[in-house]
């Protein structure tokens, strides 16, 4: 175990993990309302996607934004229904900041991976994919475990199965999706275990960091009386900035896992050849 936090931060040192977060923040803060009015606009082609599109909204607004919550939710609420009186050339140019996103997501993680390069062709399908398929299978996902959880403890106390349902969902929609990212999105050979143990890696990290957060925001209230109506997007900002880093740190554990397994067994055979020999 030693070893392995040893490797994970000179590779977190190597790899200007706080500096390429950052730069994943800006590229977020610019396309959060084009990505999420792309994805909306996705869901409002069917109308049976109702449902879906609403489990999404909550999930998103109920477990990535700690505090403010409901202010935020507002303000990409407004955003995104002036977003949706644009022009056909305004929604060409939300699915072109959208796809800037998902690039950026692209190169930070295969950076980390030192991946190679795809083709063009499988470069604009791996985007395609993560802009529209992944918010879609993520909102089903969210809308179906909710449904089998709550139908699972139907016969359970009400408070005690809405508890469990309040932890159990996001914890498993959280470990399927960052798996789901470190296996898909590198142009390398991701091991499943590896990724679901970066995944659970994050899920911890994300948890301490969320409550962390969220207490010295509302022990810290002086920012609202400088920031005032406004004073929910500093946080957000703040709060997207420490999403990428926890992420890449995911990112960076789970090829710390491959790299020490490679390691360990080159050494098992440099012994056994050196035993034969």
């Amino acid at each position: 175990m030693k070893e392995l936090f040893k490797k994970l931060l000179i590779r977190v040192r190597a790899d200007d993990l706080f500096i390429e977060a950052a730069a994943l923040s800006y590229t977020t803060i610019l396309a959060l309302v084009p990505a999420l009015t792309v994805v909306i606009s996705i869901f409002a082609m069917v109308p049976a996607f109702t449902p879906i599109k609403q489990a999404l909204q909550n999930f998103v607004q109920n477990n990535f934004m700690p505090v403010f919550s409901e202010a935020i939710g507002d303000y990409i609420g407004i955003f995104i229904a002036h977003a949706g009186q644009m022009t056909v050339t305004g929604t060409v140019i939300l699915f072109i900041v959208s796809f800037f996103l998902v690039r950026a997501v692209d190169k930070a993680l295969n950076r980390i991976w030192r991946g190679g390069k795809r083709k063009m062709t499988m470069t604009f399908a791996v985007y395609w994919m993560l802009l529209t398929l992944g918010p879609l299978a993520t909102g089903i996902l969210i809308w179906f475990t909710s449904k089998v959880i709550a139908y699972s403890f139907l016969d359970t106390p009400l408070s005690f199965a809405t508890g469990l349902a309040y932890f159990l969902v996001p914890v498993v929609v959280e470990l399927i999706l960052v798996s789901a990212l470190f296996i898909t999105v590198p142009v390398a050979v991701v091991k499943i275990r590896d990724a679901v143990r970066g995944a659970l890696f994050v899920m911890v990290l994300f948890e301490i960091c969320k409550r962390i957060f969220s207490a010295f925001i509302l022990n810290f209230s002086d920012y609202e009386a400088i920031y005032g109506a406004l004073a929910a997007i500093p946080v957000l900002m703040i709060w997207i900035n420490i999403n990428w880093v926890i992420v890449l740190f995911g990112a960076e554990f789970t090829v710390c896992l491959s790299e020490l397994r490679e390691e360990k067994h080159r050494i098992s055979q440099q012994i056994t050849c050196s035993r034969k020999n």
